[in-house]
C-alpha cells in the first residue's frame, strides 16, 4: 500500500504546488507501465471517487491489473508466457 499512498501524495503535491512553483495546474496527465500503469488507474479511480480535481488524461502500457494472478487468461498462459512462466 505504500506505493498507493505515495502516488496519492504526489497527486496532492502537484495540485497544491503546480508544475512550476505555486500555480494552478492547467492540465494533468498520469501514466505508467506495468505496476506504474496499475498505480495510474488506481489513482484515477481514487480521484474520481473522492470528487477531487479530475485527471485530464491517463495512459497505461501493459498495466498490471491482476496482481493475484487469478484471471483465467493468466492461468491458461502461465506456462507459455516469458514473463510469467516458471
Amino acid at each position: 500500500m505504500a506505493s498507493v499512498y505515495d502516488v496519492r501524495a504526489a497527486y496532492r503535491w502537484i495540485i497544491d504546488h503546480g508544475p512550476h512553483g505555486i500555480s494552478t495546474v492547467k492540465k494533468l496527465a498520469v501514466g505508467g507501465d506495468s505496476f506504474g500503469g496499475n498505480l495510474a488507474l488506481s489513482l484515477s479511480n481514487w480521484v474520481r471517487d473522492g470528487a477531487l480535481r479530475p485527471i485530464d488524461a491517463v495512459f497505461c502500457l501493459s498495466p498490471a491489473t491482476d496482481t493475484t494472478m487469478s484471471g483465467e487468461s493468466v492461468r491458461r498462459n502461465m506456462s507459455s508466457d516469458l514473463m510469467l512462466g516458471t
